[in-house]
């Protein structure tokens, strides 16, 4: 079973493309001449320092890209070595979790900073018997944990709850020397909560917007609370049978989905701390994918590898918590056996989505630019430039050219979505900048646009980009943009997945055209 799970997810993290997401943080660790210019890099950006500081430590014994796939996938692998060698789980539920798209391709094969999540939870389940009544493994565990991701933090939370309930009303332990290990792991969990809170606030990209700015309301309480899955809807998998476009079908949908959900909690009966643990979990995301930041599929499946740590543990232990009495005990027993077939079911429903990913459509196509600029000798040394300015972050993943930020006025590969930019451009000032970078650096300037010109040929248009940027485009400026540069190639679309990284690429060389140019390619 391992084995195969490694096959599989060798083959897609060799046929991964890259896309801009995961070269930026590449980007940002290898920022300064040191790691605490690094720091002060990355501050502000939205993630702790976990993934940064890894990234740059491999690079240092592998001063190569490609460190980036290779750290994503040793995490990965390390963390279903260590399911597989240590967890009590049955057969089945590791079948199940191995072959869901977050364990095989999402935390695995995409190489950002969530795969290390699931690394530290792991750790955790495994160590949490010999290590949760004496030493600091457990603290310094979610100190990490902490500086994963910001939802990790959430997770902290709740194994901190977690462990206390489970521990302090255990008859058997010294409960005074229990309270002096377990506050100073909180604090050391709680120092690492402090550090990813100062590396992610205040944010540089001050563009960006929280999901609803004007804070909770009591609605949005009671939908946290009661319907959680409405925040966890992408968990779903898509059946051919049920028409998902249909409000009516959204709405069943979100109720039976909360039920799964908290039905699923009780497969941890046998350890009521590890409910309390998996509920505040479950409140605590959702509240946060509502009032922050919207979940995709890669941070709300975090939520089942928790709930993955919470069995591993709570099955480490045969028997039924003893404080039950005898005549609840079977009802206890049951009622976890309903709670682990719905589990069971949510792990089935991710195994549902890995069907797409074997169809091989590339997230970005970077990967593809790359190869086109390597084999094409004048535009090896071009410079890169395009609209919107964040489809250039990868590129310096696959070419060593040049990348230029028009928004910011500034040469880079990595876009801050910030109010102090060019809020405003058009096509004319595409142009006007591919002219000025040509003049600069006496070398062709490769534009990469993520719209199709033709679009636009016979009416104006004002597209809002990222956050807050802006750009127009007139059948005018088409006619003259198209009269100075090259259509070179046309790629077709990227994954949706994860990405909308397609564009059509232009060249533009002095603004001479050939007399003849042969028709866009298609890949």
């Amino acid at each position: 079973m391992g084995v195969v799970w490694f096959i599989l997810a060798l083959y897609l993290a060799w046929h991964h493309a890259v896309w801009r997401d995961e070269v930026r943080a590449l980007s940002f660790a290898l920022q300064g001449d040191n790691i605490f210019a690094m720091f002060s890099g990355v501050q502000g950006e939205g993630h702790p320092v976990g993934w940064y500081v890894l990234l740059r430590a491999a690079h240092v014994m592998i001063a190569n890209p490609e460190v980036l796939q290779i750290v994503a996938f040793i995490v990965g692998f390390a963390s279903i070595v260590l399911l597989l060698r240590s967890s009590p789980l049955s057969l089945l539920f590791i079948f199940l979790f191995l072959f869901s798209r977050f364990a095989l391709y999402e935390y695995t094969v995409m190489a950002r900073n969530y795969g290390i999540s699931m690394l530290v939870l792991f750790l955790l389940a495994a160590n949490y018997p010999r290590h949760r009544d004496h030493g600091v493994l457990l603290g310094v565990l979610l100190f990490l944990l902490a500086n994963c991701n910001v939802h990790s933090v959430v997770f902290v939370g709740a194994f901190l709850l977690f462990w206390f309930f489970d521990r302090f009303y255990n008859e058997k332990i010294d409960r005074q020397q229990f309270v002096r290990v377990y506050l100073i792991n909180a604090g050391i969990a709680l120092l690492g909560v402090f550090f990813c809170f100062i590396a992610v606030y205040p944010p540089a990209n001050d563009a960006a917007q929280i999901s609803r700015p004007e804070g909770m309301t009591l609605e949005m309480l009671a939908n946290a609370l009661f319907l959680p899955a409405g925040s966890f809807m992408i968990l779903v998998p898509k059946l051919p049978i049920i028409d998902f476009t249909q409000e009516s079908v959204k709405v069943i949908t979100k109720y039976l989905m909360s039920l799964v959900m908290f039905g699923s909690m009780l497969g941890l009966i046998r350890r009521p701390a590890a409910v309390l643990a998996a509920f505040v979990s479950l409140i605590g995301l959702s509240l946060l994918f509502n009032v922050v930041y919207p979940g995709a599929y890669r941070h709300a499946a975090l939520w089942l590898v928790f709930m993955t740590s919470l069995y591993w543990i709570a099955w480490q232990d045969g028997e039924v918590n003893q404080s039950f009495s005898a005549y609840a005990k079977p009802w206890i027993k049951n009622a976890g056996k309903v709670g682990y077939v719905l589990f069971l079911a949510l792990l089935f429903f991710q195994d549902l989505k890995i069907k797409s990913l074997f169809s091989l459509q590339p997230e970005s196509r970077s990967k593809d630019l790359g190869l086109l600029i390597s084999q094409t000798p004048a535009l090896r040394e071009a410079t890169v430039i395009a609209d919107p300015d964040f489809l250039v972050e990868p590129v310096s993943y696959y070419v060593k050219n040049r990348t230029y930020l028009m928004r910011e006025n500034r040469l880079g590969n990595t876009a801050v979505f910030t109010a102090n930019a060019r809020l405003k451009m058009s096509l004319d000032d595409i142009l006007a900048d591919a002219e000025k970078l040509r003049a600069q650096f006496g070398q062709p300037v490769v534009i990469l646009l993520k719209h199709r010109l033709e679009d636009f040929a016979n009416k104006p248009e004002d597209i809002k980009e990222g956050y807050n940027w802006r750009l127009s485009i007139t059948p005018e400026q088409v006619k003259n943009f198209q009269a100075a540069t090259r259509l070179i190639k046309r790629f077709e679309q990227a994954s949706v997945n994860s990405s909308d990284e397609s564009f059509d690429v232009y060249v533009y060389d002095g603004g001479v055209k050939p007399e003849t140019q042969s028709a866009p390619q298609m890949e």
